[in-house]
């Protein structure tokens, strides 16, 4: 084969082993592996409490700054681990939990999920529900793992997992230079801005 050619297949298939994931469910997203969605909806209202303690949290180079405790329970949708970015050493792991209309498997089977850039992403059509009452009814949360175990915790969630979480939303200043994350604090906003940012201290896997 052409050693021209070659180069050319080699440099296609790198291109394609970083776009093609993104550009996966725009273009194809029927070639998407879908998760087996089981079960009944999550009946869940979402509620912040105050935090246990206002003081500043030195964690890994970090100030965390608690805004509020959450004890969702909810089912996973989606779940990233990410490496490179600028917060990946404090948050190395995204999770997507649904409730309400939103956990329902027989509405997730119409959609293509995924993650990237941080961010939920979605297909679907002829959607059960309004996109108002979905914007309520999910959350991505940027995690960090109180521990160890927690993190083993959380490498190991898979969708449709249902499970209880608790910890504390927070805003974080890294100790070097000030670089600044912010987490949302509400259940209606959606787009940049909107995850929330949460030192995950437990989160427990439900029996089936």
């Amino acid at each position: 084969m052409n050693t021209r050619r070659v180069l050319g297949l080699a440099g296609l298939a790198a291109s394609w082993s970083i776009a093609g994931p993104k550009l996966l469910p725009w273009v194809a997203p029927s070639l998407m592996p879908q998760p087996d969605w089981t079960g009944r909806p999550i009946a869940y209202t979402p509620a912040n409490r105050a935090p246990r303690s206002n003081a500043p949290i030195a964690h890994e180079g970090w100030s965390l700054r608690p805004l509020a405790d959450v004890a969702h329970r909810g089912r996973i949708i989606a779940t990233e681990r990410y490496r490179f970015d600028s917060i990946a050493g404090l948050c190395p792991w995204d999770i997507a939990i649904a409730w309400g209309g939103m956990s329902d498997p027989a509405f997730l089977r119409k959609l293509v999920l995924w993650q990237g850039d941080r961010f939920l992403m979605a297909r679907w059509s002829t959607p059960g529900i309004s996109f108002d009452e979905l914007s309520r009814s999910f959350k991505n949360i940027h995690t960090i793992p109180a521990d160890e175990e927690v993190l083993d915790r959380v490498r190991n969630l898979r969708p449709n997992d249902v499970v209880r979480m608790s910890g504390t939303l927070v805003d974080c200043i890294r100790d070097k230079d000030g670089f600044r994350v912010t987490s949302s604090t509400r259940y209606d906003d959606t787009g940049a801005g909107a995850c929330q940012v949460c030192l995950l201290r437990s989160i427990v896997v439900e029996q089936a």
